[in-house]
């Protein structure tokens, strides 16, 4: 397997300059490939063709945890203390599990590296967008504790409460940032979801956020819904038609507006809308 993997990348790597690699956006389910790679050729104690890999990976995946950690393993043993340092740094603020790691004790890491409040900020946004929620809400009660903490921050940290479905904790979080700006209108969408996964009353606060700004498309967009939901199809055809005249690309709106028209058998305005639906559509599957 791996004589066969390294030579698909051969002409590529012919000068080692990673930065002639091209790699398409589905690459990126090969990251594993990679580390797989690196790996070996750092156990055969190839460095150079270790590192070219681990760059590889760097190329794909700039927050490649896995990367900086094979990085920071071969400057450690090649005695380059203080790459070794920075490489693992990155590597265990994107993946807090190498704290247990043999590398963690050998260099003196003993817990997390201080960060900045815009640091935590920003590590938070990483994990939250691998998927990483637990670490992203460590970051964010550490980036709270700096203090001074702007309403992006508690957003993010409700956001992360409601995917872990911990309640309570968003509810707390939401209690904090009403401190900060009480009619925010993404907090209190926030608060409007918590709401509607507790099965608890919902409507009162997105008719608040609506009060706030009804221009919002996902206010709109989420009382036309609501309203569909509860068949109160007069009033779901008026917020979807809000929608509309907001925004005419938006493939719900017009799907939410269509449903209330038939469901009030004003079936004469929906012949065009179909048409328009269809075209939304069309477009979406060619992106």
């Amino acid at each position: 397997f791996r004589s066969a993997f390294k030579k698909a990348y051969s002409i590529a790597l012919n000068d080692k300059n990673i930065d002639k690699i091209e790699f398409e956006n589905n690459e990126y389910d090969n990251l594993e490939d990679y580390f797989d790679m690196a790996i070996s050729f750092y156990q055969e104690k190839n460095f150079k063709e270790a590192l070219n890999y681990a760059n590889m990976m760097l190329k794909i995946d700039p927050d490649s945890a896995g990367a900086y950690f094979i990085k920071s393993k071969i400057a450690y043993l090649e005695d380059d203390k203080i790459n070794a340092n920075k490489y693992f740094k990155r590597a265990v603020l994107l993946n807090n599990s190498l704290l247990n790691t043999k590398l963690a004790k050998k260099l003196g890491f003993e817990g997390m590296p201080a960060l900045t409040k815009e640091e935590c900020f920003l590590y938070a946004q990483k994990s939250y967008f691998k998927g990483k929620i637990n670490l992203a809400i460590d970051y964010l009660r550490k980036c709270i504790e700096l203090g001074n903490c702007n309403i992006d921050v508690y957003l993010t940290l409700i956001d992360c409460y409601l995917k872990n479905q911990n309640f309570s904790a968003a509810k707390n979080a939401i209690s904090e940032a009403k401190k900060i700006n009480e009619n925010n209108v993404s907090l209190l969408l926030l608060e409007a979801e918590c709401k509607r996964l507790k099965h608890d009353d919902y409507e009162d606060i997105l008719l608040k956020a609506y009060k706030i700004n009804p221009n919002n498309k996902q206010v709109l967009l989420n009382l036309g819904n609501l309203y569909l939901d509860n068949k109160n199809y007069i009033i779901a055809k008026k917020y979807f038609e809000n929608l509309i005249s907001i925004d005419d690309t938006l493939y719900e709106a017009y799907f939410g507006y269509i449903y209330s028209l038939i469901k009030l058998d004003e079936l004469d305005k929906t012949q065009s809308l179909i048409r328009k639906i269809s075209s939304l559509n069309k477009n979406q599957e060619e992106i």
